[in-house]
């Protein structure tokens, strides 16, 4: 009969039972999502990617001056976004009566070199905000900017840029900001370059509302195309009047409030190239002219989460290690 080693056996299976217990705590593979906010059935989906729609930013601060020589901004800019969700990976529809939204701030430097023009995290207060709302009185609405922080807030984290940039396409001339071809025209006359670019955001989450996510969330990364076409900056969405509650470049007086008074510029919707490389000086013709910049975006948010040992795998820790006590003591007294 054949003589069965239970040593290396004994061995084998207790450090498989300590080590099994101690899995990775960290995952990708989603959480455990309730869309109604009551913490269990019958509206409970697992979600991978939180698949938000076409949307709004808002780069505040971001160019400066006539020429590429004197268009690294003197400050920092504002990165400001909000956009409403239309779905989740694994696909799911959203429930009849909700609507989330988000917003996302944070203060960054700006640098153009020739045509790319990049922003670096700069540190600072920032916010990543997300909410659920009632989509029949709480809706948001894209061409004034607003509705996008109704109802209820059920997931808050800081943010931080991993990179962001934007391309301008210098073989194609100035375009009408609003290009969706939807009445009515929502850019009052703003004239943009064309160009895309892309940006990754992490975001390390602080607060969740356990009624909605049943998982707890270690961190999201945010991936954004701020625009999908060198020809229609927006050719879905509308770009909205205000984002994150500050105004945009759509109109004067909006741009005014923004980036302070132009006399040469009273009056004439659009005259301010803001989303215009080239931003050129104010009336008295020597002040540079500080431009924010304006652009459509497309987002999503892949979730990860901590796992949280079940007892039945700290039992198995327990049990492995056990054996490998019983064992060690075993052999000490035969050798």
């Amino acid at each position: 009969m054949k003589t069965i080693k239970v040593k290396p056996i004994v061995q084998a299976l207790s450090l498989a039972l300590a080590l099994g217990a101690s899995a990775p705590a960290f995952s990708a593979s989603g959480v455990m999502f309730d869309q109604d906010g009551s913490g269990g059935a019958p509206n409970v989906i697992q979600v991978s990617q939180f698949d938000w729609g076409v949307g709004n930013v808002l780069a505040k601060n971001s160019l400066i001056g006539t020429g590429a020589a004197n268009n690294a901004a003197a400050g920092l800019a504002s990165i400001l976004i909000q956009e409403h969700l239309s779905g989740f990976v694994p696909g799911a529809s959203i429930i009849a009566g909700k609507e989330f939204t988000f917003q996302l701030s944070l203060a960054a430097t700006p640098t153009l070199t020739g045509n790319l023009l990049s922003w670096a995290d700069a540190g600072g207060a920032s916010f990543f905000r997300m909410y659920s709302s009632n989509n029949t009185t709480e809706l948001h609405n894209d061409a004034t900017g607003g509705g996008y922080a109704d109802g209820s807030l059920i997931l808050e984290g800081t943010v931080t840029i991993v990179s962001m940039s934007y391309t301008q396409d210098p073989t194609l001339g100035l375009i009408a900001l609003d290009n969706n071809g939807v009445a009515p025209d929502n850019d009052a006359g703003v004239t943009t370059v064309q160009g895309n670019g892309s940006g990754t955001f992490a975001i390390d989450v602080f607060m969740q509302d356990p009624g909605y996510f049943l998982t707890d969330i270690s961190s999201i990364t945010l991936d954004m195309n701020l625009t999908g076409s060198n020809s229609t900056p927006f050719g879905t969405g509308n770009p909205s009047s205000t984002v994150v509650g500050e105004p945009t470049n759509t109109s004067v007086a909006a741009l005014n409030a923004t980036y302070g008074s132009d006399d040469g510029d009273a009056g004439t919707a659009g005259i301010q190239r803001v989303n215009n490389y080239d931003c050129g000086t104010l009336a008295d013709g020597v002040t540079p002219r500080v431009c924010g910049f304006h652009m459509q975006g497309d987002h999503s948010s892949v979730v990860f989460h901590t796992f949280v040992p079940e007892p039945g795998s700290v039992a198995l820790l327990g049990l492995g290690l056990g054996l490998l006590g019983l064992r060690s003591r075993k052999w000490g007294r035969q050798a």
